[in-house]
């Protein structure tokens, strides 16, 4: 595990699954205020704080997963973008 995943595992294991989900939530939610705030086309320092607070959270969730659902993950993951891309190609 690297120093980010033990964290993130400690993170969720102290305060439990149904805290770090409202707190998911609410993290989700500032992340689409400062999108919304944000000038067109512009990355404000203020989304990047939150997509930073988004993504530990998923860290959090994801350091739970089984093997059998950390691959579904990945996988998701990996067909979804692929999907996007063939949807462009398609444009």
């Amino acid at each position: 595990m690297t120093e980010i995943e033990t964290a993130c595992r400690k993170i969720i294991d102290h305060y439990g699954i149904q805290a770090q989900k409202i707190k998911l939530m609410e993290e989700l939610a500032e992340l689409i205020q400062a999108t919304a705030k944000s000038p067109d086309g512009l990355i404000t320092d203020s989304m990047v704080e939150e997509m930073a607070d988004v993504c530990i959270m998923i860290e959090q969730f994801r350091s739970t997963l089984s093997p059998d659902h950390d691959k579904f993950f990945s996988d998701m993951r990996a067909y979804k973008l692929r999907r996007q891309l063939m949807r462009m190609e398609d444009e």
